[in-house]
């Protein structure tokens, strides 16, 4: 015979005895805790899923960053690699800068000695011109007993002869006209009136159309230095200007201007006023003695004719 356990046995008196109202009221108490377990059940399970899905969205986040990053660490490097070959070739470009400033300057120095070499011949030139021009006039001369010095009688070849008054102050015209410049002057005498003839370009003096240039005044002070120690010369200046729209007469104006101007500087330096005259030719006058400046201010050129009176 099989027996029943006791614990059933007693639940079963248990339950035999208990009243149908408490049962019913012990079956309620049982449904409403079920239900609150259900639903503290629900929410713990609403709960670990919302946690799962936040965790599962920062990985997704995270990853996203993570590939983010990984894309600006490769765009760096790549950016990196760029500066270095762009920074390799500003230096080669530097350096190439560098040689072709190398060659130019060289160029450049070339050509300015060759400018130089140029006008050194061209004053060279100009020099065998006035030599040629004084040698031709000399030989016109006529032939003179030569001059006496201390008493006797000196040949044409003695260097202790004394040079004439006016050949001395040419030559130191020259010297001063030398030291100031290469070109655009030219030293003559004028056999007409046995004058020398200083010409002077427009470079030489004027900085623009009728004023002095601080390197022409300068001139003018030397030229006036010289011209002091001979106190027997007397000096006309001579002012020529080109043709604008054929008006002679603002030309002569304009010629007058400039010679007069060169007067003013040479008196304000100390030159007496009394052996000077000042005039203008404005765009007559001009000869083909003149080509001797190859039009470095021809037109614009001033005259100095200078007479020795022994």
């Amino acid at each position: 015979m099989k027996y029943l356990p006791g614990w059933i046995i007693l639940f079963c008196c248990i339950t035999a005895c208990v009243p149908k109202a408490q049962y019913d009221t012990l079956v309620t108490e049982r449904n409403y805790y079920r239900t609150q377990s259900l639903e503290t059940d629900s929410i713990a399970t609403v709960r670990l899923r919302t946690a799962r899905d936040s965790a599962t969205a920062t990985g997704v986040v995270q990853r996203s960053e993570l590939r983010q990053i990984e894309d600006l660490t490769a765009t760096n490097l790549a950016l990196n690699t760029q500066l270095s070959e762009v920074r390799a070739a500003y230096r080669d470009l530097l350096k190439q800068e560098g040689q072709l400033g190398s060659a130019v300057s060289g160029d450049q120095e070339v050509a300015q000695q060759s400018a130089l070499l140029s006008q050194r011949e061209a004053a060279l030139e100009r020099r065998e011109r006035e030599l040629d021009a004084m040698s031709q006039q000399l030989n016109s001369l006529p032939r003179t007993t030569p001059t006496t010095y201390n008493s006797k009688n000196a040949t044409a070849a003695d260097p202790m002869a004394p040079l004439p008054t006016r050949d001395r102050l040419a030559e130191e015209l020259r010297q001063v006209l030398l030291a100031a410049a290469d070109s655009n002057y030219v030293i003559r005498l004028d056999a007409v009136n046995a004058a020398l003839r200083v010409t002077l370009g427009e470079q030489l003096l004027f900085e623009d159309d009728r004023q002095l240039s601080l390197s022409g005044r300068q001139l003018l002070r030397q030229l006036a230095t010289t011209l002091r120690a001979y106190p027997k010369s007397y000096l006309t200046v001579v002012g020529h200007a080109e043709s604008v729209d054929g008006d002679a007469r603002l030309a002569y104006q304009h010629s007058t201007e400039r010679a007069i101007a060169v007067v003013t500087q040479l008196q304000q330096f100390g030159l007496d006023a009394g052996r000077m005259v000042a005039g203008g030719t404005g765009f007559y006058g001009t000869t083909a003695a003149e080509d001797q400046l190859r039009g470095a201010g021809v037109d614009r050129r001033t005259d100095l004719l200078i007479v020795v009176r022994d």
